[in-house]
Order: C-alpha cells, then sequence, then structure tokens
C-alpha cells in the first residue's frame, strides 16, 4: 500500500506536535519529561558504499535534518563491503539501543537469504524497518558504440557481455534474470566496484550492457553515454517512453512475467533505514515519524535534487510496518525464482 499525501502530512503534524511537548489531545503536564529517545545520543548513520554514491549522497543529505528533528548528532559512516554485510554485522553487534541505523536495499539480501547464504548471519524478519524511500528504476543500457539498439538485438547477439558487481548485488541478480527470461547467449563478467567502472569496461569495449538504477546514472553524470534497451518495472518511464517493459517483451508467457514480478518486488525498498532487531518500540516510533517529517521538507527534496536524486513519497515512501511486509514476501517467492537463485550460489 502507497500512503497518500494526507497522510504524510498528518503523521508530520503529529509528529511536530510531539516534539514541541504535547500531543493531539491536550498540552504536555508540567513536570513531564517531554524528551525524545535520541536527545543528546549520537545517532551513526551506517552506509555499505563507498563516500560519492547515491547512497552516500542520500545519507549525508539526511543526516543533519534527522539530527536537527531528534536533537542528536547524526554521523554518516561510510563502512563499504560483502554487500552490505560488513555495515548491518557491525550494527547487529553494537545492541538493539538504536544507537546505529544501516541505510541500504533490502531486494540483495533477501537473495542471499533465500540462497541460504553462511554469510547472512541473521534473518531479515528479525530486523527493524524505520522506512524505505523509492523502488530502484532499474534498467538495462547498452552501450552507445555496441550494436545492440533493442531487445531484438540482444537475442539475436551471439553474446551479450553484462558488465556487473559481486554475485550477491541485485545487478547481477537482475542480469541473470533478463538472460533467463529472454533465453539470452549472455557472459557475466564480475568485480566491478561501482557504475563508473562498468561505464569504463563499456566504453573499452570489454563489456557491452549493463542493469542499473537509472538515478545511479544520472548521479554520476552518465546517463547520456548510454542506450536504454529495457525496462524493468511494470510501465513505461516519462523519461524513455520509447524503451519497453520487460513483462510486455513478444515471447514471454504468465511464467516468465510471474518471475520478473518477484524480481522487480526485489528492488521496491532501495533506500531502506534499518535498525537492529529488538529495537525499542519508542525509539522505532519515533525514528519513523522524524523520516516522515523529514522527507515532506521541502528544502530536503530540494536538495536530493540538486545532487540527481528524487524523492516522492506520496507515490515511493514504504512505511516500517509495510517494508516488514514486503520483506516476508520477498521470502516466499515462486519455485523458479528459487531455482535461478539457487543457482547463482553454486
Amino acid at each position: 500500500m502507497r500512503v497518500s499525501r494526507a497522510t504524510v502530512t498528518a503523521v508530520a503534524a503529529a509528529f511536530v506536535l510531539v516534539a514541541c511537548g504535547g500531543e493531539a489531545g491536550g498540552p504536555a503536564l508540567e513536570g513531564e519529561d517531554q524528551g525524545g529517545s535520541f536527545d543528546g545520543e549520537r545517532l551513526t548513520l551506517a552506509v555499505p558504499t563507498s563516500p560519492g554514491s547515491s547512497f552516500d549522497t542520500w545519507a549525508r543529505t539526511i543526516a543533519p535534518r534527522l539530527g536537527e528533528a531528534l536533537d542528536t548528532d547524526v554521523v554518516v559512516d561510510n563502512q563499504p563491503g560483502a554487500s552490505g554485510l560488513v555495515a548491518l554485522n557491525d550494527m547487529i553487534k553494537e545492541g538493539a539501543d538504536g544507537s546505529t541505523l544501516v541505510l541500504w536495499q533490502i531486494g540483495p539480501l533477501a537473495i542471499m537469504q533465500l540462497q541460504g547464504a553462511e554469510e547472512l548471519r541473521f534473518d531479515l524478519q528479525d530486523l527493524s524497518y524505520v522506512g524505505s524511500f523509492g523502488g530502484a528504476d532499474h534498467m538495462l543500457f547498452s552501450g552507445k558504440d555496441t550494436p545492440l539498439e533493442d531487445v531484438e538485438d540482444l537475442r539475436s547477439a551471439d553474446e551479450v557481455r553484462f558488465a556487473s558487481g559481486t554475485s550477491g548485488s541485485l545487478g547481477f541478480t537482475s542480469q541473470q534474470v533478463v538472460s533467463d527470461v529472454l533465453e539470452l547467449d549472455a557472459d557475466f563478467i564480475t568485480g566491478f566496484d561501482d557504475q563508473s567502472e562498468r561505464m569504463v569496461a563499456i566504453e573499452r569495449g570489454d563489456a557491452d550492457a549493463v542493469i542499473g538504477p537509472v538515478r545511479t546514472f544520472e548521479t554520476i553524470g552518465r546517463l547520456d553515454d548510454v542506450r536504454p534497451v529495457l525496462r524493468l518495472v511494470n510501465e513505461r518511464s516519462e523519461k524513455f517512453p520509447d524503451v519497453p517493459t520487460a513483462t510486455e517483451v513478444d515471447g514471454i508467457d504468465d511464467d516468465d512475467r510471474e518471475v520478473l514480478q518477484t524480481h522487480f518486488d526485489m528492488a521496491a525498498a532501495f533506500y531502506t533505514l534499518i535498525g537492529p532487531p529488538q529495537m525499542p518500540d519508542a525509539e522505532l516510533e519515533e525514528l519513523r515519524e522524524t523520516v516522515w517529517s523529514v522527507a515532506n521538507d521541502e528544502e530536503f527534496v530540494a536538495e536530493l535534487a540538486d545532487s540527481g536524486l528524487t524523492v516522492s513519497p506520496e507515490n515511493e515512501y514504504l512505511q516500517g510496518d509495510e517494508v516488514v511486509d514486503l520483506t516476508s514476501n520477498l521470502l516466499d517467492v515462486p519455485q523458479r525464482y528459487q531455482d535461478l537463485v539457487d543457482e547463482l550460489a553454486e
């Protein structure tokens, strides 16, 4: 369920009342402790990427506003490595007090849990979820100097060389799913840390195509250097109206569409604020309300836009309990999708 702007406004208003020492039913009682759960405490916002990524930009934009609203210092700490597990494991070691949050995506973690990955030492359903901004608008891009202009070119190519990250990344799994559904002869070149490195590989002629979020290519200033071929969501984009979605490609059946939809859902919770297991209810609710309030601040939205990022809470934001439901659904997938991710783990 997506939440309306009216709901956002109501929640934000309620937060303002609480922050000012009152409640919807009337003024606070004299002598009552009106401090929030985080007053004077340091809050660490861990980001599992290097500085300069879209996650890092997002974190550094929201951090000072969270700090002001919570009356605390919010520090961004870059902890790249192991598809987010370095940051998440460190957060869990810190305990349930909520002094550390991680800004990351749920999809790759769900895929690792489906694979039974030994390095994933926690259950996604045990984590605390503050909320999530926006599904990633993943697209398949080809290099402009390649002959791959449309889906039929992909299908008829002797080989499509995808530049990819680690085998546990969402982009890598996307390449596998698309190649399976479209029956591509594909090769997957892994080991690239980010989209900038993958773009260099394409420009050198070492790779032909890449899959990733449109906003990432916008953030690194490389959107004009690639050719959009296929959109990995259900509807066409206003930015690229002539680019088809994967579900409307000729020759795919309902079974293919079910696999594609499952994978689309993996990208639904992208910029997700994650807390440790057993986080106290009061702290979790305060964070959820605060993030709602900050997300609707016009200056925050404008600053994100200046950085090449967008946020539209009334259309894209998932509340914490909605992320909980989504996570549960992501761990209950069709057998064909399970077989695909199992094959990737071998």
